[in-house]
């Protein structure tokens, strides 16, 4: 594992955050976080409730992005080398993009169209809630998009790919750009 240090999987939802990260973090013998998961932990320890991001978005914004700068904090003060997948949504939440800010920042950008049949998939999210979903999925894409390009070290063009193929890119270029070892 010379060379990793904290690096962050980003990305919107569905785009293959925690599993390409995950795999990438075993391959190369590191520890993987989800903040997702810290979330909901944080959640449970605060409320005494096991509610999924997903239904804590519901209970409001405000509630979910606090909690999502306390998982960033968290991640933040960990030592040591590891990957830490992001929530699709952290981009628009400026005090956690700041704790992570000493991360590596990988952006998995996947094309809209695939994204939203995934996200149709698992049910339309409490974040879209106009009569035209796809239409503010879209401008929601545009904006996280353009947020992510600016915010990421490293950029992953996912094209429809398979997670293991993403992650052979992500190991690929974290090596390239000097933060992969030899």
């Amino acid at each position: 594992m010379e060379g990793i240090t904290r690096i962050l999987i980003t990305g919107m939802k569905h785009s293959g955050k925690s599993t390409a990260g995950r795999s990438a973090a075993e391959t190369l013998g590191a520890d993987f976080l989800d903040m997702d998961d810290l979330i909901e932990d944080l959640f449970l320890k605060d409320t005494g409730e096991r509610l999924n991001p997903r239904e804590i978005y519901q209970r409001g914004r405000d509630i979910f992005q606090n909690l999502e700068y306390k998982a960033a904090d968290l991640l933040s003060r960990r030592n040591g080398s590891f990957f830490a997948a992001s929530g699709g949504g952290i981009c628009d939440n400026e005090a956690a993009c700041v704790r992570l800010e000493n991360f590596i920042w990988v952006y998995i950008e996947e094309d809209p169209v695939i994204l939203f049949e995934r996200i149709k998939n698992g049910g339309i999210p409490a974040f879209l809630t106009s009569e035209d979903p796809y239409g503010e999925f879209l401008n929601l894409y545009k904006h996280r998009s353009a947020l992510y390009k600016k915010l990421c070290n490293i950029r992953i063009t996912a094209g429809g790919r398979r997670p293991p193929e993403i992650c052979s890119e992500i190991i690929k270029k974290l090596k390239e750009g000097g933060y992969g070892g030899k």
